[in-house]
């Protein structure tokens, strides 16, 4: 069923590229699931809190979560970080949680008033971790509008999977159904319910694999960028074997989001749209890099030109 929508996705491409995609998909099959049994080291977690005494249970949720992460979405070109530094501040003044991470020094940096083991840490400790392990597995700089930053869609679903994983379904429950009215979070379950973390996982690989980096492309991070968009939805399509662009226009994807001016309000929203010939397009320029020798081509497909 995946080869036959893969192949119809391909249609519109010339005879000898739609034979060398057929090659490459079934290579891709391969390596990922040969892949998913391969051990990478765990990183190591220094904690330096000003709730010292709940560092146990912290550690321990992190690296549990990491290796839930690991085997969803580890592939042959995978950076897992060798140390990871999270940073617990008090701040008495507050009367919530805020958080972060920093790819470039392997970060996640909290703030609250208080720290204990409920619903609220455990999501975002798991959040901010998902957000720092998907640069590294596959780039920084998703989009603002549909995957990160704020509004968060990608991390909030992963948090859910590794929660229900790890039996805090109560945990799990809550997060699923905060966000089921927003068309974007539930795209991500959409995919999920029909190709599993698989998915994301050839994402990743895609990306690492073809040395994109998402922040060189377009507008300057975070600004809503359609190249940016669409070289997610391209990769994510050949994740599928089908073209996803009417699944993404189906969930608003391109669309000015609600809530953007309480997330960046500084920042224009711009509406685009990813059409299926735009995809198409995608797949025959990353299938022509694919076999190029001609280097400023590739460099140039490599920042979102094409």
């Amino acid at each position: 069923m995946v080869m036959a929508s893969y192949n119809l996705l391909l249609s519109r491409l010339t005879c000898k590229a739609w034979n060398l995609y057929r090659l490459l998909f079934l290579l891709l099959l391969v390596s990922t699931l040969s892949f998913a049994s391969r051990a990478h080291y765990e990183p190591t977690f220094n904690i330096r809190s000003d709730f010292p005494r709940e560092n146990p249970w912290i550690k321990r949720l992190l690296k549990q979560s990491h290796t839930i992460f690991k085997t969803h979405f580890a592939h042959e070109f995978s950076e897992t970080p060798k140390k990871i530094t999270v940073i617990i501040k008090k701040d008495a003044r507050m009367r919530r949680i805020s958080g972060g991470a920093s790819f470039q020094n392997n970060q996640l940096h909290f703030k609250s008033d208080i720290w204990q083991d409920d619903r609220y840490r455990r999501w975002i400790l798991i959040h901010e971790l998902v957000n720092l392990l998907s640069a590294h597995y596959g780039s920084e700089a998703y989009p603002s509008d549909w995957w990160s930053n704020g509004r968060s869609p990608f991390p909030v679903f992963v948090t859910a999977i590794i929660l229900k994983e790890l039996r805090y379904s109560k945990d799990a429950h809550w997060l699923r159904h905060e966000y089921k009215n927003k068309k974007d979070h539930e795209l991500y379950w959409k995919l999920y319910e029909q190709y599993g973390t698989k998915i994301f996982r050839n994402l990743f690989y895609y990306l690492k694999r073809d040395g994109i980096d998402l922040s060189y492309m377009g507008k300057k991070w975070p600004h809503p960028d359609k190249n940016r968009s669409l070289y997610l939805i391209g990769y994510l399509s050949l994740s599928a074997g089908e073209n996803l662009a009417p699944l993404f226009q189906k969930h608003d994807i391109g669309k000015r989001p609600n809530d953007w001016h309480k997330r960046h309000k500084e920042i224009i929203f711009r509406t685009y749209t990813i059409t299926s010939e735009d995809v198409e397009q995608f797949i025959a320029a990353q299938l022509k890099m694919q076999f190029s020798q001609d280097k400023k081509y590739i460099k140039r497909f490599q920042q979102g030109s094409f």
